[in-house]
This record gives C-alpha cells, sequence and structure tokens, in this order.
C-alpha cells in the first residue's frame, strides 16, 4: 500500500520568498495539491500533502535550490500521522486547506479498495437479499440489500 507523505519545509524568513516561490509553482502542476504556510518572525513552514514519488521529486528541487544543505529543515511524514488527534482543535494558524486534497483522498481510498473476505462476504449477503426481494415483491429487502452492499461504503 502507499501511503501519502506529509512534507514540511522549514526556512528562515530571509529564504522563505525563493521556497514559496518554488512550491508554489510546484503545486500549481498537479490538481488537488494545497501548500500551506505557517511560521513565526523567524521561521517559516510550508506543508504539503503528496504522494511518496512527489515527495521526492519536490525534495530534489528544493534541495537544488540549497534546502536541506546549505539552509533550512526538509521533513517527510506519514501524513496520517500529521493529522490532529480527533478532537483537538488544530484551528492555531491553519486553513480549511490543511485538509485532504480531493486526489488523495480518491489515491487512498483506491490503495485501500481491494478484494478481501469481507468485501465478498458482504457482495454475497447483498445478492441473497435483493434476490429474497425480488422472488418475494418486497421494496423493502430490495433497499436493504442496496444499503449492506458495499458499494455503500464511501458514502
Amino acid at each position: 500500500m502507499v501511503g501519502l507523505r506529509r512534507l514540511i519545509v522549514e526556512v528562515a524568513v530571509r529564504e522563505k520568498d525563493e521556497v514559496k516561490s518554488l512550491l508554489m509553482k510546484l503545486t500549481s502542476e498537479v490538481r488537488g495539491e494545497s501548500l500551506v504556510m505557517s511560521g513565526n518572525d523567524t521561521i517559516k513552514s510550508f506543508e504539503l500533502n503528496c504522494t511518496p514519488y512527489r515527495a521526492s521529486t519536490i525534495c530534489k528541487e528544493l534541495k537544488r535550490i540549497g534546502v536541506g544543505k546549505d539552509f533550512g529543515v526538509i521533513t517527510i511524514v506519514p501524513a496520517l500521522a500529521a493529522l490532529p488527534p480527533p478532537g483537538a482543535s488544530g484551528h492555531e494558524g491553519r486553513s480549511f486547506m490543511t485538509r485532504l486534497p480531493a486526489a488523495e483522498i480518491h489515491t487512498l481510498i483506491l490503495d485501500q479498495s481491494g478484494g478481501n473476505v469481507d468485501y465478498f462476504l458482504l457482495c454475497f449477503s447483498a445478492a441473497a437479499l435483493a434476490a429474497v426481494g425480488l422472488g418475494t415483491s418486497s421494496g423493502v429487502m430490495i433497499i436493504a440489500s442496496m444499503l449492506v452492499s458495499p458499494l455503500m461504503g464511501p458514502l
């Protein structure tokens, strides 16, 4: 399973403009990626959720301009490890853009969607309920089969 990565780049304020322009250019190339900027008077932080391959590509570009070598720090962590725990406010200095972009949610769903015992058991039970509903002309049973089917999972 290929997980998403949270790329965190921390640089001094004097280098932020060059790093910001590079990251803005790189994130505009891929639909669904959003760059979140935060920090204080001395250090600026840039955060981005992306695939591992994309993280390595961005790191190469950042190292080309000296980030991680001459100045600044690049940190890569699993994206799910970077999410705040349930119940944590996490609203300080953040915007709604810190949520996972639609393309990354789609990737997560694809990574987790595969044939397993649960999936086939749900398909079989939904088919059985639908067959009984059709045999008895019961709309309730047909609706129940729709609710049991694994297609309702994303909803």
